[in-house]
């Protein structure tokens, strides 16, 4: 069982040094440019083990966006459990995902810009992430809905929809640097232009 162990940490720090390499190429000179075979000579491995562990370069940016999507979630369970209304879930939501991406601005801005690259194909990893954020909002807006909040003559799916739209096009305007205010009051104000139009009470505190 021991010997079991040893291997397994051993191939956890190979794609850990792995993974650190090719970002730390990734920020210093771009995706487009950096190679499998600078990868490798960083990460000081054979190419082989590259494949091991990543079957391609776009892999690593998606286990990056996996590594996102993973803290955010942690973050979210914690702050939610402790919050009854869905309106304030909602926004306390969009302020989790605004403290992970103004955290390292650079990783965010690899992340979006190439994941968005692949975002319509037909398989990739990276919907199943879009969706596990998308299903969290439908869960607050019916939640919402049930509890009375929200009016119930409008589809969550559809307004979650709305709401991850908003999300991504605030967050490339932050990324192009248009937007003057921080990221977590621009998601704010935007969002509660949906909630006025899906709550009883418009004027209710966040």
């Amino acid at each position: 069982m021991k010997k079991e162990n040893r291997f397994d940490k051993r191939k956890a720090e190979t794609k850990a040094k792995i993974f650190k390499a090719a970002v730390e190429l990734f920020l210093e000179q771009g995706y487009e440019i950096t190679t499998i075979e600078q990868i490798v000579e960083k990460a000081d491995v054979a190419k082989g083990t590259f494949f091991l562990h990543f079957p391609t370069k776009k892999a690593v940016i998606f286990y990056l966006g996996e590594q996102r999507v993973a803290l955010m979630e942690e973050m979210l369970i914690e702050k939610l459990k402790t919050i009854k209304s869905a309106r304030k879930k909602i926004f306390s939501l969009l302020n989790v995902l605004a403290e992970v991406n103004e955290e390292n601005k650079e990783i965010t801005g690899l992340i979006t810009k190439e994941i968005f690259k692949e975002l319509f194909s037909e398989m990739n990893p990276e919907k199943e992430n879009q969706m596990q954020l998308k299903m969290m909002l439908v869960k607050i807006l019916v939640d919402g809905q049930q509890q009375g909040e929200f009016h119930r003559d409008f589809n969550p799916v559809h307004a979650a929809d709305i709401i991850i739209s908003i999300y991504f096009y605030t967050l490339f305007q932050w990324l192009d640097g248009w937007l003057s205010k921080p990221l977590a009051e621009e998601f704010s104000d935007r969002v509660k232009i949906i909630m006025a139009g899906i709550a009883f009470t418009c004027n209710s505190t966040v």
